[in-house]
């Protein structure tokens, strides 16, 4: 929920319960915040894919916020058990194509340096290179705005 909300503030406000009340409505609400891979029919990991003008709280850092054909991989989740496996890179790939298959121009991610990634959340410019995507902008040191071109893949 963090980009989802107006600023961190509310995010912080809002750990735990307030925050998954907030994410079941909005899923409720018939919108999509990302991806689940499942293994075994088991939930596996995640991938939080959206649409610029879903991601309110990053408003203030984006060129064209409302850019509805822009979508933003922001953050990934992967179970101990089930890492180590490429299931991030299996979930970016994935991002992509539901993301181009829902009107997407361009995807967009803010990974960082793998050796600066720290817990990865955000994933890192490997895995994301690894999926054709380019570097267009240095965020801060260690971490870039990278992009991939929906056009370019079949």
């Amino acid at each position: 929920m963090e980009w989802r909300l107006a600023n961190r503030q509310d995010w912080r406000d809002g750990a735990g319960d307030l925050n998954h009340n907030r994410m079941r409505d909005f899923v409720a609400s018939g919108e999509v915040p990302g991806i689940i891979a499942y293994v075994d029919g088991e939930p596996a990991g995640w991938c939080s894919v959206s649409p610029r003008p879903q991601l309110i709280g990053m408003r203030d850092a984006l060129r064209h916020p409302d850019a509805a054909d822009i979508w933003s991989v922001i953050c990934f989740y992967v179970p101990e058990q089930h890492r180590g496996r490429g299931m991030m890179g299996a979930l970016l790939s994935a991002a992509v194509d539901y993301a181009k298959a829902n009107g997407a121009r361009i995807v967009e991610g803010y990974p960082f340096v793998p050796e600066m990634a720290d817990d990865g959340v955000g994933g890192t410019t490997l895995i994301f290179e690894r999926d054709g995507f380019e570097r267009v902008a240095e965020i801060r040191p260690g971490q870039f705005t990278m992009r991939y071109y929906t056009h370019r893949r079949p």
